[in-house]
């Protein structure tokens, strides 16, 4: 009997406690900077790589180029499409190529822009085009410019994208809803 009232004074204080703590609410919205709000920010639905009309290529080599680089894309985790039916979505970002011809070679650029329409980004190519390669639209060449070109877009996609979510959120997450009748 004498162990009785210690008893019940250390349930008491275990319970006192216990009760300094929050309770657990993992359902909770949270106003937090990171964690929650980063992830309601998604990267770009799809990457369009429109076929670059003005690089001095004919139509048909300018769209296997844009094919060749949408699949150099693809092969570093992007989800892009050079399809020339494709419409440009509300979360859509573009690559858009520029070609600087010279006496012996054609550099070529690629300027990323996103869903506003703003360039978040300029990559150069690592290397230069011979320039008969080019002009003859040299199917090989066309390929090789867009494989080298496709780490160096994926790195800068990355980049853009870190520093979008570092900068916070833009405007208020709108998550679908749904209903059960």
């Amino acid at each position: 009997m004498w162990r009785s009232p210690w008893l019940c004074v250390a349930l008491l204080l275990a319970v006192a406690i216990a009760g300094c703590g929050e309770v657990p609410r993992p359902f909770a919205e949270r106003r937090e900077a990171g964690g929650q709000e980063l992830l309601r920010r998604p990267p770009p639905a799809r990457i369009l790589v429109p076929a670059p009309t003005e690089a001095g290529l004919t139509q048909d080599a300018a769209q296997r180029f844009a094919e060749a680089l949408a699949e150099a894309l693809r092969e570093q985790e992007l989800p892009a499409t050079a399809s020339p039916s494709a419409r440009r979505g509300p979360r859509d970002w573009q690559v858009a190529a520029r070609f600087e011809p010279s006496a012996m070679a054609v550099a070529l650029s690629y300027a990323l822009i996103d869903e506003k329409g703003e360039r978040v980004g300029t990559v150069r190519a690592p290397r230069p085009v011979p320039i008969a390669a080019w002009a003859n639209a040299d199917p090989a060449a066309l390929s090789a410019a867009a494989a080298d070109a496709g780490p160096a877009i994926a790195a800068l996609t990355g980049r853009a994208d870190t520093a979008r979510r570092a900068a916070g959120p833009t405007a208020p997450a709108r998550l679908p809803t749904v209903a059960v009748l």
